[in-house]
């Protein structure tokens, strides 16, 4: 008799850096978003039958929200705005409670969303890094 390894989703494993910084402070009930874009595979249909379509793969985005009371809001201010100042790129890795490993790499961080405020319960900010490179892998 073999036994099989349970896989187990942990919503407190989850890791987010950017910027070789380690984020917190994420709004309560958020998800991360991983959307890739490109590489869809269609069929295009002909005379002479059918053919495959391979979009080429043009990286993606990662969405997050974190508590607008997270000091990590500020260092992703900071980080949109030296993007102004400065040619470079950075990376961002997710690790998920899932143990899948997303390394996002020659990415910039994108205008922080829109803040409504001032109701019983904090508002959350959402942020999108946007990368040319995204990788995927399990970790284990």
């Amino acid at each position: 008799m073999s036994l099989t390894r349970t896989k187990i989703y942990a919503q407190k494993d989850h890791r987010l850096v950017v910027g070789g910084k380690a984020l917190g402070g994420f709004m309560d009930g958020t998800s991360f978003t991983v959307e890739f874009v490109g590489g869809e595979v269609d069929i295009t249909e002909g005379t002479d039958g059918p053919g495959l379509n391979r979009a080429t793969q043009q990286g993606g985005r990662l969405h997050f929200t974190l508590r607008e009371t997270s000091e990590d809001c500020q260092y992703l201010y900071d980080l949109f705005q030296q993007q102004d100042f400065s040619e470079s790129t950075t990376t961002a890795v997710l690790y998920s409670g899932s143990k899948i490993l997303y390394s996002f790499a020659d990415g910039c961080i994108s205008l922080p969303g829109d803040l409504t405020t001032g109701d019983k319960k904090q508002a959350g900010i959402e942020f999108v890094f946007v990368a040319r490179v995204i990788l995927q892998n399990q970790a284990g």
